[in-house]
């Protein structure tokens, strides 16, 4: 916390990119949970669906 200014994180930035990948590469939670092992992904609809990639 820089001299006392700055906020402290109300969300684990895990989570969001946890997210994100699950949606725009449809990762399986298997694999998400071997990147981020202690992290939730969020419930919100990030990506739209048009933009979706699938791995090969």
């Amino acid at each position: 916390m820089y001299q006392g200014r700055d906020l402290q994180p109300t969300s684990d930035i895990r989570s969001w990119i946890a997210s994100v990948l699950e949606q725009h590469w449809l990762m399986s939670d298997s694999a998400l949970n071997r990147v981020f092992p202690d992290s939730r992904k969020l419930s919100a609809q990030l990506i739209n669906a048009s933009t979706r990639h699938e791995l090969t």
